[in-house]
């Protein structure tokens, strides 16, 4: 199967990482989509599917990252298990507390003042607690827009749609987002 994927690779030194890539997440990426799917052909096409999608975003991957590589991988092998099962015509279950932690992993705060950083912390548990209540779907592409930094080709890639569908999706994400923002600062008020 190697090779079929690496035929669809134009630079060898794309091939190269491509084939680092595939050896060392293989397994781990078959291991999380079985615990999603709980069958080992549908495993087996998910993770087809992943690499896939990965040679689309062969150049947003930096292998001298490995924890945040692995996460990258990680995120775009459940979100294809997550739309095999329902296309399985199965219940899909809410974000898990692995996935709130990619959605809320960002940069540093700015400042070291203990009220501010009480503010930033209040202020990003509502916005954990807004991205938990989003479809999953918007869940996704908020992830691969805001901690990993995918343009809008690489999102389309990623979640196997077009450029324009892909911008129309996350500005409809970010709306959904701003929405749910606004219903928690509305309760919290009262």
């Amino acid at each position: 199967m190697l090779s079929a994927y690496l035929a669809m690779i134009s630079t060898q030194k794309d091939r190269e990482k491509f084939e680092r890539l595939f050896h060392q997440y293989e397994r781990t990426l078959k291991y999380t989509a079985k615990t999603i799917l709980w069958d080992e052909h549908l495993a087996e096409d998910a993770v087809q599917e992943a690499f896939i999608r990965i040679i689309d975003c062969l150049d947003k991957i930096d292998e001298s990252e490995p924890g945040k590589t692995a996460g990258f991988l990680i995120t775009i092998i459940k979100h294809i298990a997550y739309d095999i099962q329902r296309k399985q015509n199965k219940t899909q279950p809410s974000a898990s507390l692995e996935e709130l932690a990619e959605l809320d992993a960002g940069p540093e705060d700015h400042q070291n003042r203990p009220d501010t950083l009480l503010l930033d912390q209040e202020e990003a548990s509502q916005i954990v607690k807004a991205i938990h209540h989003l479809p999953s779907d918007y869940q996704y592409i908020l992830s691969l827009k805001y901690v990993y930094n995918c343009n809008n080709r690489q999102i389309a890639a990623l979640i196997n749609c077009s450029e324009e569908l892909a911008r129309v999706k996350l500005s409809r994400a970010r709306k959904s987002l701003m929405i749910r923002l606004n219903l928690i600062k509305g309760t919290a008020k009262e």
